[in-house]
């Protein structure tokens, strides 16, 4: 399940820069800052989903 989650949050993360890559409208600048963003929010969804499974996980212990 883990595994899941994290292929998922990457693959999310990826598409937005795809999609933001994609718009012709949005200067070089402010998609570079786009993209920095995305990913610094996936590194912070990645260490919440840790944080999540690790309380789930302690709490099953008991």
């Amino acid at each position: 399940m883990r595994t899941i989650n994290r292929i998922l949050t990457f693959t999310v993360c990826i598409m937005f820069m795809l999609l933001i890559g994609a718009s012709s409208t949005i200067q070089l600048e402010d998609k570079l800052l786009f993209i920095g963003l995305l990913l610094i929010c996936n590194v912070i969804a990645y260490f919440t989903v840790e944080y999540i499974y690790k309380r789930i996980d302690n709490k099953k212990k008991q």
